[in-house]
């Protein structure tokens, strides 16, 4: 299961976003304690960066 969660243009501004909601999705996963259930991740696709969520 793949969800996308945010899409930043290929930008280096975008980059940099999406890897800051990365981040703080990520921390929000571990506070909730779903961290062994679900990732978060940033592809690369196109013109675009996605945030995705994954089930492990």
């Amino acid at each position: 299961m793949e969800e996308v969660l945010g899409t930043f243009p290929d930008t280096p501004d975008g980059r940099k976003a999406a890897r800051e909601l990365q981040a703080k999705l990520a921390k929000n996963l571990v506070r909730r304690g779903l961290a062994r259930k679900f990732s978060i991740g940033v592809e690369r696709r196109g013109g675009s960066y996605w945030v995705t969520l994954n089930k492990r």
